[in-house]
């Protein structure tokens, strides 16, 4: 939590689910969540939930976060890190500074994330179809 919620103090994105939450699960995609898979697993979800009801919107989050370096990777402690302003870190993970222009790799990357935080979910709802029909008698 510690990490999720600096990103939302160093970014400025809000913690409203359908804003906010939504942007920073596609920015931390972008940036990288380190070795922790719960954080991994918890933005994929929000990110599948924000390519449908903001697709624009993560994709910008995606490429700020593909711009900047990940605080979920920082060597320091979190003691440590918490104990830089908020300046300071800004600037040392990049984000003090933001290159617009996304590129074709951050479009192919994008599209991959796309698809395995999607694939769940399409996988989940054509389960849901089968039982639909088996329960309605093969219709």
């Amino acid at each position: 939590m510690f990490f999720h919620d600096a990103n939302h103090v160093l970014t400025g994105y809000n913690t409203i689910l359908t804003d906010g939450e939504m942007a920073i699960a596609g920015f931390e995609i972008g940036s990288g969540c380190g070795p922790y898979v719960i954080a991994w697993l918890i933005n994929l979800g929000a990110f599948a939930g924000g390519l449908v009801a903001g697709p624009r919107r993560m994709f910008r989050a995606f490429v700020r976060g593909r711009r900047t370096s990940s605080i979920y990777r920082r060597p320091e402690s979190r003691d440590a890190i918490g104990n830089l302003t908020v300046t300071q870190l800004r600037s040392s993970l990049g984000l003090d500074h933001f290159d617009a222009v996304p590129t074709l790799d951050d479009r192919l990357r994008f599209a991959g994330w796309a698809v395995v935080a999607l694939l769940p979910v399409l996988l989940a709802a054509a389960g849901g179809l089968q039982v639909v029909r088996s329960v309605m008698g093969g219709r």
